[in-house]
């Protein structure tokens, strides 16, 4: 049971505090073209993550169900050249998904 409000993961019978993100997310049909360069303080691993949501204001109008977007870190970027590909990596930046769960 998580001691404080906020909402957290949970994976392998651990709790991690997620942070709100530095951006405003729309409706996930909508996709996010915003970059992240802050990178998010929580790493979630596993096969089976659930998702705590423990905040006061959600006892007398808790939704029926919510959805789930997905932070990726963006390891490298591909241009084209006169005609060629060029792959270079990338540092520090992060993207939200447009798949919804």
């Amino acid at each position: 049971m998580p001691k404080t409000y906020g909402v957290f993961a949970g994976s392998n019978g651990l709790l991690t505090e997620l942070e709100p993100l530095p951006i405003k997310i729309l409706i996930a049909r909508v996709p996010v073209p915003a970059e992240i360069t802050k990178p998010i303080g929580a790493t979630v691993s596993g096969e089976k993550i659930a998702f705590v949501v423990f905040k006061r204001d959600l006892i007398n109008s808790a939704p029926q169900s919510v959805s789930v977007r997905v932070v990726a870190r963006v390891s490298r970027s591909m241009k084209f050249v006169d005609g060629k590909a060029t792959v270079t990596p990338v540092e520090s930046s992060w993207r939200v998904r447009d798949k919804a769960y």
